[in-house]
Order: C-alpha cells, then sequence, then structure tokens
C-alpha cells in the first residue's frame, strides 16, 4: 500500500482537482511506477479525503447523499484506480487528518460522525453515512485506516493542541461499518510497544483493539509503524509486531522513511538551544534497501500488509507544507508524481529477492544497526554502535556500473546499475566527478565537471536533482589550467542553525597547472540569491587557507601531480555542530614511477605529516579517490588501474600511517576513465 496523498491542501488531488487531465497525467505516472508490483503482490494506495469532504456537498446533486459530500475529483480517482485495478483505503481518524483541522496546516471544519447529527469528532476525514456510500458503490474501495490514535490520545489528554482525546465509541461503530459492508480496517500506530511496555498507562489500547478485531475477525489489520519515538529497536527486532494478537488477526508494517529522521534526531546532539535537532527534507534520506528489508522481513514473518510513507518519498513531488524556495532538490526533475529512481530500487528489489538473492544484501533492517536501543541511541563516536553505512563506487566508462557495499556485510561489492543516476549527471564529456557535502546530512551530494565548450562544474544530490552550477571552480586563471580538485572539511565552521550552511559544508580544493608547476586554491561555499535554497550558493576563494595549503605542499612539477585527496578519518558532530576537519592528501609520481602519497593527518592535538609511497606503479594508474571500502569510517585510497581494476588501500591510522593494499573491485566494465565514491551514513556524537 503507497500512500499517494497525505491530505495536505496543495498535494495532489487537491492540486489538480481543477484539472482532471493533468490529475490523470499524475496518476498514470503514479500507476505507472507502482503496477509492476501487481504480477507478485496486490497493490493498493492510502488516501487522506481531508481537503475533499464538504458537509454541504459540491454542487452535484443533494448532500444528502454521501458521495454528494465529496469532491468529484476523488470521485474521479476511485474511477481511474479501478481501471489499473488498484485498491483504495481511505484515511479515515488520524492525528495526520486532525493537522489540517487544528490550525497547523489548514483550518478544515470538524466532522459530524453522521450526517445531519450533531456528533462531532475530531481527527475524522469524513461522516459514516458518507463512507457507507462509498462502500455501497465503489468496490475499488476496499476500506480506511486509523493512524497514530495512541500518541495523538496522549498528548490530548495533556492540553496539546497538536492532538485529541480519542473517542473509543466511534472505533467500534467504525468496526462495525467495515463488517456490514465486508471491508476492512488498518489500524497503524508506532506506539503499540507502550501498551506492553507501560502496560498501566497503555495497556487498555489493547482492549480497544481486542474489540474490534472480535467484530471484525479476518478483515482487521494490525499495522505496526516503524517510526515510533524511543521504539526504534522493537521495530528492527519485531518484538511488538501484533501477529497473533487476536482471533489470528492479520498485521503488517507501516513502513516509513520517517525511519531515519527521528532515529537521527534522537541520536544526535541537540541544537544550540536544546531543541531536538530535526533536520530538512530528510524523509528523502530513507535507502531503498533498508525499506526493502523492513517489508521483506515483515513478509517473512508472516505478516500480510506493508504500507509506505509519506507519499513525497515514493513519487516525485514537493512536501505540500514547505516553502516555494525550499522545493528544488525534493524532487528528480519535475514535481509530476513518477516514481523515484529510489521507488524503482525498492520494487526491483521486492520482485527479484527470492530468485535472486545473492544480487542484494541483507534483508533483514536488525543487520544494519546496533543490538539494543540505549547503545543506538547513546551513538557515541568512541564505541560507535552499528548504524546504517553504505559506500558506492560508480566507474565512468563506456557505460556507468554502480558498486554497493553495506554495513550488513562490509566488503562485500554488491552491482546494481539500474536507477541509480538521472542520464543529465554523466551525460556529455564528463571530465571528472567527486563527492562534495554542501549540507548537513552525510549522504554524498556529487560534482561532476564536464568539458562542454568550457569547463562546467555543476552540484546535484543523491537523488540525481540538479543544484547549480559553480564553473569558476574549474576556470582557468593566472594560475593556469584545470587540473583536478577534491572536496572536503578544512575548517570547522557553524555559522548558527538559522543558517543555509548549518551543515558545516566542505571546502573544495582545485589544482590547476600551468605546464610547469601545480598551485592550489581553497574555496569555500557562500551565500548569493539564486532563488532557491539549495541553489543559493557559490564557492569563494579562501585566502588563509590557499596560502596555507600551497605552504603545505611546495612546489610540484606539474608532471608529478596525480590527484588531491580528500581523506576521512572521524565521522560525528561536536557539541558545537560543527565536523571534525579531514585529511588533505597529494598524491604524485616518484622518480621510479611509484605514488607517493603525502599531506597530513588531523588530529585532536596535533597534525601528522605523512609520506608514504604505495606499491603500485604511477603509469597504471588512471584515477584515486577516498571511499570507506570496509566500512570502519577511516577511507581507504581507491586507486583505478588501467586494466580497470580499483585497489583499495587501507591507511594504518595506529601503525605508522602507512597505506597498506587491502583488497580490490573487479567488473567495473571497459574504458573506466573515472571513479566516483560516495556513502550513505548519519553522525556520530562526540
Amino acid at each position: 500500500m503507497f500512500q499517494i496523498d497525505e491530505g495536505m491542501n496543495g498535494e495532489l488531488i487537491m492540486h489538480f482537482k481543477d484539472n482532471l487531465n493533468a490529475l490523470d497525467n499524475a496518476l498514470e505516472n503514479i500507476c505507472d511506477a507502482i503496477s509492476p508490483l501487481q504480477e507478485k503482490y496486490t497493490v493498493s494506495v492510502n488516501i487522506y479525503p481531508t481537503w475533499l469532504y464538504k458537509e454541504s456537498g459540491y454542487g452535484n446533486g443533494s448532500a444528502d447523499v454521501g458521495i454528494n459530500r465529496l469532491d468529484p475529483a476523488l470521485l474521479h480517482v476511485f474511477d481511474y484506480l479501478k481501471t489499473k485495478d488498484i485498491g483504495i483505503y481511505l484515511e479515515l481518524y488520524s492525528s495526520g487528518i486532525y493537522t489540517s483541522q487544528n490550525g497547523e496546516v489548514g483550518n478544515q471544519p470538524l466532522v459530524k460522525e453522521r450526517y445531519g447529527e450533531q456528533k462531532i469528532v475530531k481527527g475524522i476525514s469524513l461522516d459514516l453515512d458518507c463512507l457507507e456510500d462509498i462502500f455501497t458503490k465503489y468496490d475499488i474501495v476496499k476500506g480506511v485506516r486509523f493512524h497514530e490514535l495512541i500518541g495523538t490520545h496522549e498528548i490530548g489528554l495533556n492540553g496539546n493542541p497538536h492532538g485529541f482525546t480519542v473517542d473509543f465509541d466511534f472505533l467500534t461503530e467504525v468496526a462495525e461499518v467495515c463488517k456490514k459492508h465486508d471491508r476492512r480496517l488498518v489500524w497503524g500506530d508506532h506506539s503499540w510497544f507502550l501498551a506492553y511496555t507501560e502496560s498501566g498507562k497503555y495497556g487498555m489500547w489493547l482492549d480497544h483493539l481486542r474489540k474490534a478485531c472480535e467484530i471484525l475477525g479476518d478483515n482487521i489489520t494490525v499495522n505496526y509503524s516503524n517510526n515510533g519515538w524511543g521504539g526504534q529497536q522493537y521495530a528492527l527486532q519485531y518484538t511488538y509486531n501484533m501477529a497473533d494478537f487476536c482471533n489470528n488477526n492479520r498485521w503488517g508494517y507501516s513502513v516509513q522513511s520517517w525511519w531515519w529522521q527521528e532515529k537521527d534526531a534522537q541520536a544526535l546532539p541537540k541544537w544550540e538551544n536544546g531543541d531536538t535537532r530535526w533536520y530538512s527534507d530528510a524523509y528523502f534520506d530513507m535507502p531503498a534497501e533498508l525499506m526493502a528489508a523492513f517489508t521483506l522481513e515483515t513478509f517473512r514473518r508472516g505478516g500480510d500488509l506493508v504500507q509506505y510513507e509519506p507519499a513525497v518519498y515514493a513519487f516525485n513531488f514537493y512536501h505540500p507544507g514547505s516553502k516555494e524556495e525550499d522545493r528544488i532538490g525534493q524532487y528528480e526533475q519535475m514535481p509530476d508524481y513518477s516514481g523515484r529512481m529510489t521507488t524503482k530500487r525498492l520494487i526491483d528489489i521486492l520482485l527479484r529477492y527470492d530468485t535472486d538473492r545473492g544480487a542484494f544484501p541483507s534483508m533483514n533492517p536488525a543487520d544494519y544497526y546496533a543490538s539494543s536501543q540505549s547503545e543506538m541511541m547513546g551513538n557515541s563516536w568512541r564505541e560507535k554502535p552499528k548504524t546504517y553505512n553504505q559506500t558506492t563506487v560508480t566507474a565512468l566508462g563506456d557505460r556507468i556500473k554502480v558498486f554497493d557495499t553495506y554495513c550488513s556485510t562490509p566488503g562485500t561489492w554488491y552491482n546494481n546499475d539500474a536507477n541509480r543516476y538521472l542520464n543529465q549527471v554523466f551525460s556529455g564529456n564528463v571530465v571528472d566527478a567527486i563527492r562534495a557535502k554542501t549540507d548537513f546530512r552525510l549522504i554524498d551530494e556529487v560534482l561532476v565537471v564536464k568539458k562542454e565548450g568550457n569547463l562546467q562544474a555543476a552540484f546535484y544530490n543523491h537523488m540525481s536533482a540538479y543544484y547549480v552550477n559553480c564553473d569558476n571552480l574549474v576556470a582557468s586563471n593566472s594560475d593556469g589550467d584545470f587540473a583536478g580538485l577534491v572536496s572536503l572539511n578544512l575548517k570547522r565552521n557553524y555559522p548558527g542553525r538559522n543558517s543555509a550552511f548549518f551543515g558545516d559544508p566542505d571546502e573544495i580544493v582545485v589544482a590547476r597547472s600551468n605546464g610547469q608547476q601545480v598551485l592550489f586554491t581553497v574555496y569555500e561555499k557562500t551565500f548569493v540569491n539564486n532563488g532557491a535554497t539549495r541553489r543559493n550558493f557559490t564557492y569563494t576563494v579562501d585566502n588563509t587557507l590557499t596560502a596555507q595549503v600551497n605552504a603545505q605542499f611546495g612546489s610540484i612539477a606539474a608532471g608529478d601531480f596525480i590527484a588531491l585527496l580528500g581523506m576521512r578519518s572521524r565521522n560525528f558532530l561536536y557539541q558545537d555542530n560543527t565536523r571534525p576537519e579531514d585529511n588533505l592528501l597529494l598524491a604524485t609520481r616518484t622518480p621510479d614511477d611509484k605514488v607517493l602519497i603525502s599531506g597530513e593527518i588531523r588530529g585532536e592535538v596535533a597534525n601528522i605529516p605523512i609520506s608514504k609511497t604505495l606499491d603500485i606503479n604511477a603509469s597504471s594508474v588512471r584515477d584515486i579517490k577516498c571511499a570507506d571500502a570496509d566500512l570502519n569510517y577511516v577511507d581507504e585510497l581507491a586507486v583505478l588501474k588501467t586494466d580497470g581494476t580499483v585497489n583499495f588501500f587501507e591507511c594504518r591510522m595506529s601503525s605508522g600511517y602507512d597505506f597498506v593494499y587491502q583488497s580490490s573491485l573487479t567488473g567495473l566494465g571497459n574504458n573506466v576513465r573515472k571513479i566516483l565514491a560516495t556513502r550513505w551514513t548519519t553522525y556520530y556524537k562526540e
């Protein structure tokens, strides 16, 4: 079950309701994305009708008729999805509905339980007479959903206007309606665990759930939501998955990309004023592999329903509540509700895993995290509890080939090329591609240098969404012509939570050659008004760091220069919200055709100068990047050789900082010119 409309004004049906052709185009894109699953699974969608119900009706006949109290656009969606055999579950009672009624995202009127009666129920989207009319006339509507009522009720009792107190009689009434019309009730919550861990306070929820199960028998699915605050470990271990709760009830999981942010928010240092560290757009950060792991583990354990949300995770659109200037980067190219590449990868795993398990990493979510809640949320850099960590090596040759290794099986590389990058990223004459960090998250963005007349430098996020060009980085100047570049953190810089650069972004070091020698320029990210938040930057010269880097490396002969390297060896946030500095290294050719690695390893007390020779011939090297190949948060050197092999050299941090051969990666394809190494993880804290 894919959520496709979360009931916010300006989302899908409300957005296109006055243009049904445009609505059909969006629905077609949604169905094109999810219909491949129909060869193996029953596929449905979740829709919030919050903004699409009006007690007085919409002028299409008497409002006394239930479906006439629904916007015609919603009925159009019912008819459209009927042609695709994609079932519909309407959001009926939830915290999300109430945010459109309590002023947070809207001021929709509160809804009466029954049409023409006086009893109002907070947090419901339509009256039960309307629902019964829908059930009578639209068999494609398979049922309704309750969602996140436990926490909503709790904060409602405490007077928090975000929540409301649940009407328990209404729960029973809905169960009776579903029974009468042979429809399913999906009752999901991220706080079911509280009914067991704090039974004195929350155990009564099980009584109400049991009553619904007794009424509905086989027609109720109890969903455990994986985004529960304080309950991540229960979600990973399926401790309270609600299987066999009552009368062999059906059960499932609400697999939410919110998992990523809620885990982070609890495990990271707080903002300087003590607030929980929420950060923007983190619901786009959940890897497809982790979504698939929750899904397949649910089915393996006997669950029969997995539901995904939010809608903007799966489909190219923007969060309806976001400001227009914040929407760049929330979708890949167009906000047209097409399936994201992440969704396509998720679907590929779900369809192929049973017959091709060797092509994918572990599909047990518990294999990616520490075994206890306290370890996970302690999140200490010194202890390094296991947390999701992925390194990707992309080979740029005759075709783009992509290899990943995961913390579930470090050092095992999986080759999955499909739906990794949009064509716009690597099309044309690519000169180089490097990882870059321009915002808070530890999911690398990509800086691609292309030769399109003049050299161009374009930034893309992890979804291949284009940000901005900063061509001055690669333009020729008095130092000479572009020879190479690297992105790394050279100074700790936190300008404040409300700054566009609160994430302590990387600096970029650029090498230029005049044919005789190589000189270096250091650039820092600075604000420029380009009209959209993620485009509001350029890079300007940091004269102090430029002088320091040139003094560090001295005179470098142009013929000896191979590459600049940014080696990461520490992966945490300081309490002041800055990051550790990375290690700037230089690869040069020695007189006997070896590769010399020189520079400094940044330490907490002092910087350690190094000068180490790799056991490899410089003439056999096409590219060198840094990559955490063994996922211990200390980069290896990834050396692309002329034979198309990548050799990884480990830096022995505790043994003289020697670089020692560790492993190799093969199968990169033909004529590989460059490699790109990126990471997908989160911070520890110091």
